[in-house]
């Protein structure tokens, strides 16, 4: 079995670095806490961005944890959620899609460097056509990942591709060759996340949160799902550069 943590939501990672002046990226909490268990359990870790948030804005982040991201980016890695918490993909013209990627690619370049993006993200709200993604993709997107519940998969994804994604776990798409990749589990949605992973026989499994809902409650749930999955011999690791592993049974 295979498998993959990601954050979605994200911008206060970078926020709390410029305000704490931090030596190391894993001064920040939420990246100290996944490094802890990263060195445990090996998880895989990729965080899905804002452009901005609440008045913050990526492009007033530092750039001088540059190098320590790459140095780290085995595990942790970074990519697009949307350019802000109310965009939808769906309902705007093709060609802004493709070029809030672009911006907002570009940013992470500069903030956490190339070797740290994750081109196969969640976009928000499952948002974006098969024209936007394509626009997208022109930019860097391989992929995207889909909703945990079948009323909800997104991305424009017809009633016979929906149906492909669900027993298999991936859909791929012809013409562009993108990937559609189920997720399996929303940790907060879920109150014994153990033994939900532990009636899990996938090959591969997509896990997720949310940036501000990582309270210490939520971060025990993720702990114990760890534990869980390390005694079930799990490799963690990125969809992006182990697409064999996606040919789920």
């Amino acid at each position: 079995m295979t498998a993959h943590f990601s954050v979605d939501d994200t911008i206060w990672v970078f926020e709390d670095l410029k305000k704490q002046a931090a030596k190391s990226i894993f001064e920040q909490h939420v990246l100290s806490f996944f490094y802890k268990l990263h060195k445990k359990y090996g998880i895989t870790v990729s965080f899905y961005c804002f452009e901005e948030f609440s008045g913050i804005h990526l492009s007033e982040m530092l750039s001088q944890y540059k190098a320590e991201f790459e140095e780290n980016s085995a595990w942790l890695r970074f990519g697009f959620h949307a350019a802000n918490d109310y965009v939808r993909y769906d309902q705007m013209p093709p060609q802004q899609a493709g070029e809030d990627y672009a911006r907002i690619i570009k940013e992470l370049y500069r903030i956490v460097g190339e070797q740290s993006i994750d081109h196969i993200p969640r976009i928000h709200c499952w948002s974006g056509n098969r024209m936007a993604l394509y626009m997208m993709q022109k930019s860097g997107l391989k992929g995207v990942l889909c909703a945990e519940k079948l009323m909800r998969s997104g991305y424009d994804l017809n009633a016979l591709e929906n149906l492909c994604l669900q027993l298999t776990g991936f859909y791929q798409d012809a013409r562009t060759q993108l990937l559609f990749l189920k997720t399996h589990m929303r940790v907060e949605n879920t109150p014994n996340p153990v033994e939900d992973i532990l009636r899990c026989r996938k090959k591969h499994i997509e896990i997720f949160t949310h940036e501000w809902a990582l309270s210490d409650m939520e971060k025990e749930k993720i702990r114990a799902l760890c534990k869980s999955l390390s005694n079930r011999k799990v490799q963690w690791l990125f969809s992006a550069d182990h697409e064999e592993s996606i040919w789920i049974k």
